[in-house]
């Protein structure tokens, strides 16, 4: 059998990225948003609302928030028959991202609407959503792993245990769709079982991605390992195509292999990300690079980082902290809870110590790490300001070592 854990990454370009795509991208996309284009133009756009929130989030720019709010209202209003899958899931996640800056109840009450829609859409008996594009007998990879994605955030920041229910479903059909010997079929014919398109390069993004939530959602390590699987085929069988793909399937793929660094600090997927976004100084700097832009941030600057050692079945602290967590925004994030007990090789390979008993977590943001808080109202305070609730300014003083740049 393939041994997918020694696939040879063949780097032929400068692994070196330019980040000002970020910064001057982001500025394009406010200047686009105060032109307060139509909720159809917006709606072709969705990348370029988040980057704006990303990039709000890093620059604090409280415009760039308003202006990224009315878009996200505008197109909350206009008419939502008959989306498609990719759409569908898209418009969830924005909803559920401005829902966590916010704390508005409006994108609580449009993200609830469009995990009812995802709800209608869902075939119980064959575990899967059906295109509204495509043969409704066609399971189609990339369009279910993205919704499939975006229900598991719905499941645990709207407490919707039927989103759990059909993202689980869908992450087994999934499943299904990947052997060893072929790869990923995009598509899967229900009938036959015919499995075909299996160089679809978007599709490896998306089920990498959404093995990764299902971890940080479900707290189930063997998730990251099956990522790691569909995303050492590619690396191994795909990359030659990867490499020489149209830049909107490249940065798809790179942020899920930025995203798995970040599970598993893997150097050789950090620089796959990296060879991925190889042309960022030659990329348009306007709304249409915003994925690309976004790809290069999370590649340079990973938004957030956030480890919690603790049993969550027996500890309450554990878990309030991992419900903080999962509402906190983050434009890419990677959270995992590691319990000192079975978790030792990933806390040894992190540095953290799994001699101290008691319940914590670490953040970082970008190339900034924290010193451990012990409680929930510690994490929220520090990943909502930034700033360590509780501690004194002798302890305070003292974190020198802890935090980095």
């Amino acid at each position: 059998m393939f041994d997918f854990n020694s696939a040879p990454l063949a780097l032929t370009h400068d692994s070196a990225l330019d980040p000002k795509i970020f910064p001057a991208t982001v500025n394009a996309a406010r200047a686009w948003l105060e032109t307060e284009p139509h909720a159809d133009i917006i709606l072709a756009n969705l990348p370029a609302l988040e980057l704006a929130l990303a990039g709000y989030v890093k620059n604090q720019d409280p415009t760039s928030l308003a202006l990224t709010r009315a878009a996200a209202q505008r197109v909350n209003a206009a008419a939502q028959e008959n989306l498609s899958l990719d759409t569908l899931a898209a418009r969830l996640v924005l909803n559920t991202h401005l829902f966590q800056i916010t704390r508005d109840a409006l994108f609580q009450t449009a993200a609830q609407r469009l995990t009812a829609q995802s709800r209608a859409r869902f075939d119980a008996e064959r575990g899967f959503f059906a295109n509204a594009t495509d043969d409704a007998n066609v399971f189609c990879t990339d369009v279910n792993a993205q919704l499939a994605e975006a229900l598991y955030c719905a499941w645990r920041v709207w407490g919707d245990q039927p989103s759990r229910e059909m993202a689980g479903d869908v992450l087994g059909q999934v499943g299904a769709a990947f052997q060893a010997p072929v790869g990923l079929a995009q598509r899967v014919a229900l009938a036959d079982d015919m499995k075909t398109d299996t160089r679809h390069l978007p599709a490896y993004a998306a089920v990498m991605q959404m093995y990764l939530t299902a971890t940080e959602t479900t707290g189930r390590a063997t998730y990251v390992a099956r990522a790691r699987i569909v995303g050492n085929y590619a690396r191994a069988n795909l990359w030659d195509d990867a490499l020489g793909a149209p830049r909107a399937p490249r940065a798809q793929l790179a942020d899920a292999f930025t995203r798995l660094a970040q599970f598993t600090s893997a150097d050789a997927y950090r620089a796959a990300a990296h060879a991925l976004l190889h042309d960022a100084s030659a990329v348009a700097q306007d709304i249409g690079a915003a994925r690309y832009a976004l790809a290069v941030e999370h590649a340079t600057q990973f938004p957030l980082h956030l480890v919690i050692l603790g049993n969550a079945d027996h500890d309450e602290t554990a878990r309030e902290m991992w419900n903080v967590a999962w509402n906190t925004f983050g434009s890419a994030r990677a959270i995992e809870i590691l319990d000192p007990q079975q978790h030792t090789a990933r806390l040894e390979t992190l540095g953290y110590s799994a001699a101290d008993p008691e319940t914590r977590a670490y953040v970082c943001r970008g190339p900034i790490c924290f010193p451990p808080v012990r409680s929930a109202e510690q994490l929220r305070a520090m990943v909502e300001t930034g700033e360590m609730e509780g501690w004194s300014d002798g302890e305070i003083e003292g974190l020198g070592d802890w935090v980095i740049g």
